[in-house]
């Protein structure tokens, strides 16, 4: 008796292995037909064509040879899949050092601006103001793949400057008595003073929607910021910024007024040095940098520095304390 039911187990077993075997004959030959047909089809709409090539390479999948039933599973045949490029790949940064820098920092902001509405179209497209030539500023140009990107600037007030008009931030002119009485508080209570503001923030349209440049923009201006060894950091900020403004450490200080030259109104915001958290999971806060990083050594340097690791756009692949290489002095020519 189990001999017998031995002997139709086995039947069972083979028939169901040929049954395998068939199937997989015939979704050969039917992947086989497919391929021929795409071949005549040369006007086959694009969307069309990759979902019947998706068919035919699902069918040359093939069964495990054994027969098997259990943890049946397909393998794929089909070519592995290669790594898209990231938004990040080939992002530098530069200081601005000559009149090129300049031009390309000035018509960055021109046409951001005039993207965002805040201004109009004029004969010189370029966006300057006198806060650009004074030793109290630095700006940045931010290039993707060796074009101008992104830029901003961070402009120290100056107690020294026998000028007063010249030794204010830009955003004193809309907040000149809230900013003195941030500080001569600060100063009552014993804190440093040392204050800079961060402005002139701006993306050329054609990048609109990469936040890598906005990233980049904000890690490379922390080494600004340490430049000028600030105590407090300003920033006169659109009113639908100022919470991406509060997740890095800021607070609001005064309620919007129009922002010269431009329209648009803006908050003024400060924040510690100490409080500073930058971008929570992109990017870097400003304790954890140092002007002893390669990157802020390559950019006093006059070198074009790349700010991300490879292809990452978070805060432990951004290239701090990075050893220099040659083909990184070989940007800057």
């Amino acid at each position: 008796m189990d001999d017998i039911r031995l002997l139709k187990s086995t039947k069972k077993y083979n028939n169901l292995r040929k049954n395998l075997f068939f199937q997989r004959d015939l979704l050969q030959k039917v992947s086989i037909q497919i391929t021929r047909t795409l071949s005549t089809l040369p006007s086959l709409h694009l969307i069309n064509l990759r979902f019947l090539l998706l068919i035919s390479q699902s069918f040359k999948r093939r069964l495990p040879m054994d027969g098997s039933i259990v943890g049946l599973g397909w393998q794929s045949e089909a070519a592995p899949l290669v790594k898209n490029n990231k938004a990040s790949d080939g992002i530098t940064a530069r200081l601005v050092v000559n009149e090129n820098g300049y031009h390309e920092a000035q018509r960055l902001r021109y046409d951001a601006y005039l993207a965002a509405g805040y201004l109009q179209p004029r004969e010189v497209k370029l966006f300057a103001d006198s806060h650009d030539s004074r030793a109290s500023s630095r700006s940045l140009v931010i290039y993707l793949g060796g074009q101008p990107a992104a830029s901003v600037r961070v402009c120290l007030l100056d107690h020294s400057n026998s000028d007063e008009e010249c030794g204010q931030l830009p955003a004193s002119a809309m907040f000149k008595t809230e900013i003195e009485t941030f500080l001569k508080q600060r100063a009552n209570q014993g804190y440093g003073t040392n204050a800079v503001e961060i402005t002139r923030l701006a993306r050329s349209p054609v990048h609109a929607k990469n936040l890598a440049l906005v990233l980049g923009l904000y890690h490379v201006a922390g080494y600004l910021i340490l430049h000028f060894q600030a105590d407090v950091i300003f920033a006169a900020v659109t009113k639908n910024h100022t919470t991406f403004y509060k997740r890095m450490g800021f607070r609001e200080i005064a309620q919007p007024k129009d922002y010269p030259g431009l329209d648009v109104q803006t908050v003024l915001m400060g924040c510690l040095l100490e409080e500073h958290r930058g971008i929570p999971g992109r990017t870097l806060a400003l304790k954890e940098m140092s002007l002893s990083d390669d990157t802020y050594l390559g950019l006093i340097a006059g070198e074009r520095v790349p700010v991300f690791d490879g292809d990452a756009t978070s805060a432990p692949d951004l290239v701090v304390n990075r050893k220099r290489t040659e083909s990184d002095h070989r940007l800057s020519s």
